[in-house]
């Protein structure tokens, strides 16, 4: 539950209203109906969800252009729209060029479409990219991806899910038992209360340690009885 929540509320916070598009309401209507052909909202919460998971994913924007390799174009027509996580792509060499509009990331990523053998390099530019929690690296590699936001909350989710887990066992084990036996107050002899108490340990011993044991006198008709030096009949047990 903490992990989900960890992953989830962000998105869905930063997502829920969504935006408000200021222009002619013709215009809006088409920009609205375009984002629900894309299905844009719901692949960009998914992208955003799996780059907190996996510390990456990109959104392909399909053209389905004829050199992939080249910069998008603003007169391309969207096709579709497909979240990659950044296991199912291949990140090239980070630009170094401080002139580059790519400094700091890679400027190609690979592609496999249908088998191994079938790899597609693709410009930078045709992707949306959620990376993850920034890297301890600092750009010191060429790892483009960040982490994902539960390694370092790992430890404290886990104990957290444990001990929830605990808890909520212990809720249904949680109990007080009570036995009444006719009489119990006039017993006076050491024993008489040891033959009691002996009676209560059988009894508790099948049930579970958590439970709490109280004894009552009772005015009623005898509960227990003991023959042949084992107790039987109805015990008078009852649990709250």
């Amino acid at each position: 539950w903490l992990a989900a929540a960890i992953v989830d509320y962000p998105v869905e916070d930063a997502t829920r209203k969504w935006r408000l598009w200021q222009a002619e309401s013709d215009v809006i209507t088409k920009l609205e109906n375009e984002e629900k052909r894309l299905q844009l909202r719901a692949r960009v919460q998914q992208a955003l969800k799996l780059s907190r998971v996996v510390g990456g994913a990109a959104i392909y924007i399909n053209t389905k252009p004829q050199d992939p390799r080249l910069p998008l174009a603003h007169t391309e027509e969207i096709h579709s729209l497909v979240v990659l996580t950044k296991d199912q792509l291949t990140a090239g060499e980070v630009v170094r060029d401080i002139d580059s509009d790519y400094f700091g990331r890679p400027e190609y990523f690979t592609i496999t479409a249908g088998n191994e053998s079938n790899r597609v390099d693709i410009h930078a530019s045709r992707f949306a990219m959620f990376t993850g929690e920034q890297s301890v690296d600092c750009g010191l590699t060429n790892s483009f991806w960040g982490d994902s936001v539960l390694q370092r909350a790992m430890d404290a989710v886990k104990n957290h899910d444990a001990t929830f887990a605990n808890v909520a066992s212990l809720v249904f084990e949680a109990k007080v038992d009570v036995f009444k036996f006719e009489g119990f107050a006039d017993r006076k002899s050491e024993a008489a209360v040891y033959e009691v108490l002996q009676a209560v340990r059988t009894i508790s011993d099948q049930k579970t340690p958590i439970a709490t044991s109280t004894l009552l006198n009772s005015g009623y008709a005898p509960q227990l009885t003991r023959a042949n030096g084992a107790w039987s009949g109805r015990f008078g047990y009852t649990a709250s």
